[in-house]
């Protein structure tokens, strides 16, 4: 499950931790996605370390690249250094989902979206 506060604020939730920190309880040892919504690499960094305070289960998601098209395989790196569970977005090529790999990021659901092949490249 991925969660924005955009999806949240549709909902009439305006408590984007307090509804977070609900659906994990729900959910339970499941992991919740949880995606940034800053543009800028250094707050997504910030955002991360927020959510990830929120619940045990709580996997940050972070895009490919920012609304500028600029890189955030620095962001996904630095999160994984750290231990984080993280999840990306936004990969529409076969490049970047090596790129994801090599930052420390293997989400099989994304290689699932594209072609099973890839899945098994990735997991054998």
């Amino acid at each position: 499950m991925t969660i924005d506060a955009e999806i949240l604020h549709k909902d009439d939730v305006s408590d984007v931790e307090s509804g977070i920190r609900d659906i994990s309880k729900v959910i339970g040892d499941r992991p919740v996605s949880v995606q940034v919504t800053s543009n800028d690499v250094q707050e997504m960094l910030k955002e991360a370390e927020e959510f990830r305070s929120w619940a045990k289960n709580i996997v940050v998601n972070i895009p490919i690249v920012n609304r500028d098209g600029d890189s955030c395989l620095g962001v996904i790196g630095k999160l994984k250094s750290k231990n984080m569970d993280v999840s990306v977005s936004g990969i529409t090529s076969f490049n970047q989902i090596v790129m994801a790999a090599k930052a420390g990021e293997i989400t099989l659901i994304f290689f699932r979206a594209i072609s099973p092949a890839m899945e098994t490249m990735f997991t054998s």
